[in-house]
């Protein structure tokens, strides 16, 4: 069964009618909805007849759809009798008139989804259709009703509750608010069973926490009623040692799509009817953005005051915009044995990344403290979920017609774009969300998900699953053969999730001996005592204007000079080009959109110079663009008798939040790895004891590892590395402790001079280069890494990024995250090989003994210490490595890693390529 393609009408201005029809045969919403859309709009229509001669009756208005190209075909129209005879119809608001002065019509009414008959609880084709047989997307109250449905039925293996609800839109009709409940759900064997229940692994699925990312929970609504009515095995198994928990994470958002809602454009949204993108609204360690709402259910002064329940003191503002965020807190903080968490969103396109992204992709852990044990399970279930996907799918060229089903609309304007044009070049690929879209996050569910328990996370893995998808102007039609594929990859994915969910992985570091020193340096140490919250006070502009096709304007603004951090926000009809002018006319951030991008321009700039600041917009559209741009400034007036210790926002007046306490070194990481070297000593050494000769006590260590510049200041010490590193010892210098290459004597860093060495900034801390144009002998591949390289080895092309920024209050729109490079003229002229660069230095490098894998190692950036001037409200991490970042280290030190799974060693080190190829 197929509804004609939904076209793009949409509400006139809210609340303003375009028609007054009143019919008795109508719901009164049903009534509202036809005399307040468009002309154009299909209205999704339930017919209830008095008898059966109804069906000849409307099949007898002969009414026509319009399907392009100035064509027109019948109306399909859908038929049942049970319970009572019924039609389903799709319709214009005129259209709707004829129906309605049908004799046998008992009642009309607005039904909305896939269903045809889901408001009779007909569920004769299945609660949740197949996609063939679908109308269009399920629908919010579709999904709920039909859950309940699926409860009742099969209450010993489905439970289905409330916790807590929405913003709620402004429900035209009504004339008030109207909150949305907000459900969760569970779904294991013998499920009345408390005990057993409280010990089985959860793996818990938030589905569409941006609601405009339909297709998760399409595939997942279904899986949750296959696997209760049908033959399914696997998940059958599963269920005796998993419980299956799932929120429906944005119904404000899902019910956008309905016409009797203000203020909308009759579509799915992103954020929630308060404006908020709840997925930048979780509470986080790390940098916190001024302008998010983080969900922290324990309150104002952090604290859990009350178990189970969201806590009386959470600030009102909090409360107003995002009390969905707090219920989704709240309620998963009462599970035990969380295994798995999965986001499941999707990723719009336009013609340039349909061409260079994956069709599938996995973004891994962000923000977290992950040791050498939970980086590899975490890795681990993002490898497995990949493989279910290319099981699911094969090769990509199967998929071609269906991907140009779903891209078809944004074809339309290309009349030599053809379906070999549109398919990704892989599957499946998975990294960080920086190594696969290019930026991270603050505030996001699955860097909760993995926060430390110590402060407000989970302390469990996650993923985020993105499926590309069409995301264009007007209404996103409903693709049958593209949603199919969607739907499929989908369930492929959580079936992986749950499967990794029932297995054991145990990840060892095999050292061969080989004992190591890290040089501890209480310049590294963060604490919240280091604080000192200056008088803090918002500010905010806005202005609006309409710009004609092509045509530009300079919205200005004044920046204070006690101004701690501004955010601009540039808000926008149609496609427009947006720069972020300095005062002193420096471009600092530029943002581009598309037709097929809705998104709006975010910029934070820390500590920015005082002066007239300006945002450039160009209207690239054809049409007029109403383009709003705002800024907020942060102002920190510091207190006269505070004069000591690092200023920084006070959350509790930025947010209400009192300040998380907090004691934070990298160094912890080589502490909380130290089970793991079980064959070889890891100890702890300070500046003084290498002064002192620690090093060269009858061999004492073949590795030592330093991330600071510390020893700089002292000769002996310095001394003492050389000697170690020239008497066969290895030195792996990170971070800062790359400008000690400068001052050692040793035969193998002589050629290396102190003005070689640069410490420098950047957004993210990357392996990532372009060729270098003017040198024809740049031999590094485009990604600056070179992958032949030791200290590459089990390196995959598309990671990039060493450490996630956010975690450790690094606020990722700003240049702050910082890098130590070195020359690569003068790295190489010194006899060293270089292994990844980063703006043409050496970023990763080795300066070896000859025939050995000894001798002085630098990695530019993987272990640095935490920056407190940012809003950091939930505390910090003592690191936050990627694997990649945990693997160039292991790498430099001379560390296999091995991952057994369920008692059999896995292989992900000797061809990590594989990984990324087209199945």
């Amino acid at each position: 069964m197929q509804l004609s393609a939904v076209t793009a009408g949409a509400l006139a201005l809210p609340g303003h009618a375009v028609a007054d029809h009143e019919s008795e045969k109508a719901t009164e919403l049903y009534d509202f909805i036809r005399n307040h859309v468009e002309g154009d709009y299909v209205i999704q229509t339930l017919v209830l007849f008095e008898s059966e001669a109804g069906f000849d009756a409307l099949e007898d208005l002969g009414l026509e759809q319009d399907i392009g190209d100035d064509e027109t075909e019948p109306v399909d129209i859908e038929q049942t009798t049970d319970p009572q005879p019924a039609a389903h119809i799709g319709v214009t608001p005129f259209q709707a008139s004829d129906v309605l002065e049908l004799d046998e019509i008992e009642q009309v009414e607005f039904s909305p989804g896939a269903n045809p008959f889901w408001k009779l609880d007909n569920y004769e084709d299945g609660v949740f259709p197949s996609v063939e047989e679908s109308i269009e997307y399920i629908s919010f109250d579709e999904a709920v009703e039909g859950l309940r449905y699926l409860e009742d039925q099969h209450s010993d293996r489905l439970n289905i509750f409330r916790v807590g609800e929405t913003p709620g839109y402004h429900n035209l009709l009504e004339g008030e608010t109207d909150p949305q409940d907000m459900w969760f759900g569970e779904l294991t064997n013998n499920i009345e069973d408390s005990d057993s229940f409280k010990e089985k692994r959860k793996c818990v699925f938030s589905i569409s926490i941006h609601s405009d990312e339909p297709y998760g929970r399409e595939g997942f609504l279904r899986l949750v009623e296959q696997t209760l009515v049908r033959d399914e095995p696997d998940m059958d198994k599963w269920l005796d040692d998993i419980v299956v928990v799932f929120v429906l994470t944005n119904p404000d958002g899902w019910v956008r799509r309905e016409p009797q809602y203000i203020g909308v454009e009759n579509e799915f949204g992103r954020e929630n009817a308060a404006g908020v993108d709840q997925n930048r609204g979780f509470p986080t360690e790390g940098w916190i953005d001024p302008d998010h709402y983080p969900g922290e259910a324990w309150g104002a002064n952090l604290e859990d005051d009350q178990p189970t329940e969201i806590d009386d003191d959470v600030p009102e503002d909090i409360l107003d915009h995002v009390p969905d965020t707090l219920a989704v807190t709240n309620h998963l903080r009462t599970y035990n044995n969380i295994e798995t968490v999965a986001d499941l969103h999707g990723m719009g396109w336009s013609e340039e990344p349909v061409e260079s992204r994956p069709l599938y992709y996995t973004l891994t852990q962000n923000s977290n403290q992950f040791d050498h044990q939970e980086l590899h399970d975490a890795d681990e279930m993002t490898r497995v979920v990949g493989e279910y996907v290319r099981e699911e799918l094969g090769p990509i060229e199967d998929h071609r017609d269906a991907l140009f089903d779903g891209v078809e609309r944004f074809a339309q304007d290309d009349d030599e774009l053809e379906a070999e044009d549109v398919a990704p070049e892989l599957i499946f690929r998975d990294g960080s969300s920086v190594d696969t879209l290019g930026y991270t996050t603050t505030g996001g569910f699955r860097s909760f998900v993995g926060g430390l328990q110590e402060f407000s996370g989970l302390g469990v893995k996650g993923n985020t699953v993105e499926f590309l998808q069409y995301s264009g102007e007007g209404r996103m039609d409903y693709r049958h053969d593209f949603t199919n594929l969607a739907v499929d990859t989908y369930q492929a994915v959580v079936r992986g999730y749950i499967d990794h969910g029932t297995s054991n992985v145990e990840a060892t570091i095999e050292t061969d001996g080989r004992s190591t020193a890290y040089v501890a340096s209480e310049t590294l140490t963060r604490s919240s005592d280091d604080l000192v919250f200056a008088d803090t006070e918002q500010t905010f502009t806005s202005s609006s204007s309409t710009l004609e096709s092509d045509e530009t304007d300079v919205v200005s603004f004044d920046v204070s000079g006690d101004a701690g951090q501004i955010s601009v926000t540039v808000e926008h009809d149609g496609p427009v080009t947006a720069t972020l002018i300095d005062p002193d006319g420096e471009a600092v951030e530029t943002y581009e959109s598309t037709e097929e991008m809705e998104r709006e321009a975010e910029w934070n700039v820390t500590n920015p110079a005082a002066g007239e600041w300006s945002v450039d917009i160009e209207n690239r559209s054809d049409d007029e663009n109403e383009v709003t741009v705002s800024s907020q400034q942060l102002l920190l007036e510091e207190n006269e008798e505070d004069v000591d210790g690092v200023l920084a926002p006070d959350p509790e007046e930025v947010l209400g939040f009192t300040q998380a306490e907090y004691e934070v070194t990298p160094m912890q990481y080589f502490e909380d790895n130290a089970e793991f070297f079980a064959d070889a000593d890891l100890d702890i050494v300070s500046v003084d004891d290498v002064t002192d000769g620690a090093l060269d006590d009858g061999d004492a260590y073949d590795n030592v590892v330093i991330n600071h510049d510390e020893p700089a200041d002292d000769q002996q010490c310095l001394d003492q590395l050389d000697e170690f590193v020239d008497t066969g010892g290895n030195l792996v210098l990170t971070d800062r402790g790359v400008q000690l290459l400068g001052h050692l004597e040793s035969d193998l860093a002589a050629g290396v001079a102190d003005d070689d060495i640069e410490s420098i900034e950047r957004q993210f801390a990357l392996l990532d280069d372009d060729p270098d144009e003017d040198d024809p002998d740049d031999e590094l591949p485009s990604d600056g890494k070179n992958l032949d390289h030791r200290l590459m080895e089990g390196i995959r092309p598309v990671q990039r990024e060493m450490w996630n920024v956010a975690g450790l209050g690094y606020a990722s729109p700003n240049i702050e995250a910082p890098m130590t490079l070195v020359d690569a003229d003068a790295f190489e002229g010194a006899g060293g090989t270089v292994a990844a660069t980063t703006d043409h230095q050496v970023s990763v490098g080795a300066l070896e003994h000859d025939g050995e894998e000894t001798g002085i190692h630098v990695i530019s950036s993987v272990l640095p210490p935490a920056l407190q001037n940012n809003l950091h409200p939930f505390g910090m991490v003592n690191y936050g490595l990627e694997l990649l970042g945990h693997q160039v280290l292991m790498n430099a030190l001379g560390y296999d890693q091995q991952r057994i799974v369920d008692g059999e060693e896995i292989d992900v080190w000797d061809n990590p390529e594989e990984r990324d190829a087209e199945p």
